[in-house]
């Protein structure tokens, strides 16, 4: 919350981590010459349904200044292994850098592309002798057997085992599940690549079939982020640019809000989140953040703006009672914003690549999914007080009342984390890919991008 960092190279933050189903790759680029404006046809694969293309000089691209639009072209036509985009026009002769990305999967790649005439081609060198195979080297001695690992885990109640929660389990979903909020009833998992919803009954881990067939609801487009209100699921879709209202106690759309409950107006809307009367959605797009009255869909009235400008590219958002916290991915940094009044009143420097943010009563814990951290802040002062490592790629993170569960992208794990001492206490293996997060008051619940699953763990 997905599948671009200011103050590094994109291709080099595009590589740090890697998801095989989903890398992107770049196998050829051509320039049609006899159109105009000039397009330029690209192949290779992982593009995604929403990909954004720059094109630009190699110096202009390895600076990756933001805002990137600069550089941005547009495309014509587009699937998952082919992109036609139009070329600015006055492009001089010479070798240009083109970067592909796709927003969700946070991967791109990058190829060089020879504008104007090319040269003769010169005459192929010789082929040179292969070299000789080394030795085998010598067999290293055995190590030294290592400390004991710790003790396992208590035994289970009685009382949870005859409600069978007291061991993970793993529930199928629809295609790359991505958020992830509890109703007090029911789980609700976004799955961006199907474009649907899917609902699970906390207590049993089966399909909510009262919301159609295998409890999945369709009609969304690119669907990331989700909030409930007390009444209704807020659903963020990316690909549509809009937000959509579904009533959790039947399923259906909330028509007050729109047409088939979609609310327009965003710019790839994030992270979403509720302060008791407004949601407040993050355009990772447009770099800002809009604040919708939840009772009426339309724009909350009353502040200083609306939408409210914060750092490059806003994603994960949280309240802490009296201020909404925006964390900012290429900015590296937090946004703070009065809720009431909607004026930012402090921006808190963090890690590469702030992601997830959850809060403990306390402090604000924000995940950096560049640098592999999570960084801890005192909400009252806005001061970084720890900085805790744990697995590579944490994104999605939430709180049970004692520990900040952190979901490991890169690494397919969950890393729990003591929120009194910022003492990493585990780390739990679960599906490729964990992105989202969240508790029911007994489980963590998660969701495995790559594996088109959620997993469900017992949090005592």
């Amino acid at each position: 919350m997905r599948k671009l960092l200011v103050g590094l190279s994109v291709a080099f933050l595009l590589t740090l981590l890697s998801a095989p189903a989903w890398a992107v790759a770049i196998s050829s680029a051509m320039v049609n010459y006899s159109t105009t404006p000039k397009t330029i046809t690209i192949t290779g694969v992982g593009f995604g349904l929403h990909p954004k293309v720059w094109f630009d000089s190699p110096v202009a691209i390895a600076a990756a200044k933001s805002p990137y639009s600069k550089f941005m072209l547009t495309t014509s036509s587009v699937s998952n292994t082919s992109i036609t985009a139009s070329l600015p026009s006055g492009i001089a002769p010479g070798t240009y850098a083109l970067l592909v990305v796709n927003p969700i999967a946070r991967l791109g790649a990058r190829y060089e592309v020879t504008y104007g005439a090319a040269g003769a081609a010169g005459p192929m060198g010789p082929m040179g002798p292969t070299g000789a195979t080394g030795a085998t080297g010598a067999t290293g001695a055995t190590g030294a057997t290592g400390t004991a690992g710790p003790a396992g885990p208590p035994s289970p109640s009685a009382m949870q085992a005859a409600l069978l929660q007291w061991y993970t389990r793993t529930f199928g979903v629809g295609t790359n599940p991505q958020g992830i909020a509890f109703d007090g009833t029911n789980m609700w998992v976004t799955n961006s690549g199907s474009n649907n919803v899917s609902v699970i009954n906390a207590a049993t881990g089966q399909p909510a079939t009262s919301y159609g067939a295998n409890g999945v609801i369709g009609g969304f487009d690119g669907p990331t982020g989700i909030a409930f209100d007390g009444t209704n699921m807020w659903v963020t879709n990316y690909g549509s640019a809009t937000v959509s209202v579904i009533n959790a106690a039947t399923g259906q759309p909330a028509t007050s809000y729109g047409a088939n409950g979609v609310i327009g107006g965003f710019n790839g809307p994030m992270g979403i989140a509720f302060d008791g009367t407004n949601m407040w959605v993050a355009n990772w797009g447009s770099n800002n953040v809009s604040v919708i009255n939840a009772v009426t869909g339309q724009l909350a009235t009353g502040l200083a703006s609306n939408p409210i400008n914060v750092g490059g590219g806003p994603e994960g958002v949280a309240f802490d009672g009296t201020n909404m916290w925006v964390a900012n991915e290429i900015s590296k940094t937090v946004s703070v914003i009065n809720a009431a009044t909607g004026s930012v009143v402090n921006t808190v420097g963090v890690g590469i690549g702030p992601d997830g943010i959850a809060f403990d009563g306390t402090n604000m814990w924000v995940t950096n999914f560049i640098s592999g951290t999570v960084s801890v802040i005192n909400a009252a002062t806005g001061s970084v007080v720890k900085t805790v490592g744990v697995g590579s790629g944490p994104e999605g993170i939430a709180f049970d009342g004692t520990n900040m569960w952190v979901a490991n992208y890169g690494s397919g794990t969950v890393s729990v984390i003591n929120a009194a001492t910022g003492s990493v206490t585990k780390t739990i293996t679960v599906g490729t890919n964990p992105e989202g997060i969240a508790f029911d008051g007994t489980n963590m619940w998660v969701t495995n991008f790559s594996s088109n699953t959620v997993t469900r763990i017992p949090a005592k």
